[in-house]
């Protein structure tokens, strides 16, 4: 009489199916998350854009990147750390989007896929969230050398963009701002070298540009920065106009060319 039970035949059998199931199941709820995760960044985007957009008619331009004075008390405590941020006041206040400090909550400023393991970037709200377009948000004054000229001044008004639906304002950023200048290898001209660091450290996640800074990026932003955040090492992408996009990082480059000049391409950065 046969006693009753498993073979190890029958066993293995079902471990192997077990260990099947789990090879296909495992990367579709990695993936899931991963999507999830986009889909919440888009919303994100997409009310970042209205706060820009009720910003504008109220004031008839857009607000600018970032106001450097270390007098103005930031509201609800600063963001940043005085060691490597610039003090003053960013355009998410301008925007009345301000974080809490130190948060581990889920902010409409947070993008929830960033990927900054060190703490000191992780609870640092000017970190691996969105970037605005500097060239379109200029800031009056910049505490920095005559490479970042071109982004100080007056922002940019809607009337004087003349193709507001290509035109970027903010997409997936390394830090609270972002220009053409980050989507440039290290060994141009023109690629960011100033003696504000956080600025140098810019860039746009998963871009391929970004293995060219690979020894001089800060070791808790390399994962974001080289491997990207979302799918396809795409970013989320807020245009002028308002309407959002889901873009791969490359198709944000700028194209170098002789003399030190780059190629404007689509999605523009600098307003024409």
């Amino acid at each position: 009489m046969r006693k009753s039970g498993f073979t190890l035949t029958e066993l293995l059998v079902v471990v192997g199916i077990i260990a099947f199931l789990l090879a296909i199941s495992v990367p579709l709820l990695v993936s899931s998350r991963l999507r999830a995760q986009e889909i919440v960044c888009q919303s994100h985007v997409r009310d970042i854009g209205i706060a820009f957009n009720l910003y504008h008619e109220t004031h008839g331009s857009f607000p600018s990147a970032f106001v450097q004075d270390a007098s103005i008390p930031a509201p609800l405590g600063n963001v940043g750390n005085h060691s490597i941020d610039w003090r003053g006041l960013w355009w998410f206040y301008y925007l009345d989007l301000v974080p809490r400090e130190y948060s581990t909550q889920d902010h409409i400023v947070k993008c929830p896929s960033k990927k900054h393991t060190d703490i000191e970037y992780r609870y640092n709200d000017l970190w691996g969230n969105y970037g605005v377009n500097w060239s379109i948000c200029k800031s009056p004054t910049l505490d920095a050398n005559g490479t970042l000229g071109e982004f100080s001044g007056a922002p940019a008004r809607l009337a004087s963009i003349k193709h507001p639906s290509e035109t970027l304002l903010l997409a997936d950023s390394g830090y609270f701002v972002l220009a053409w200048v980050h989507t440039l290898p290290d060994s141009h001209a023109m690629a960011p070298k100033t003696s504000y660091e956080a600025f140098n450290q810019t860039y746009v996640p998963g871009a391929s540009v970004n293995k060219t800074r690979e020894d001089s990026l800060w070791p808790g932003l390399k994962e974001d920065a080289l491997t990207g955040r979302h799918p396809n090492r795409s970013v989320n992408c807020l245009f002028t106009d308002g309407h959002i996009a889901n873009k791969k990082a490359d198709d944000l480059a700028v194209v170098p060319m002789d003399h030190g000049q780059i190629e404007n391409l689509t999605p523009l950065w600098k307003p024409r």
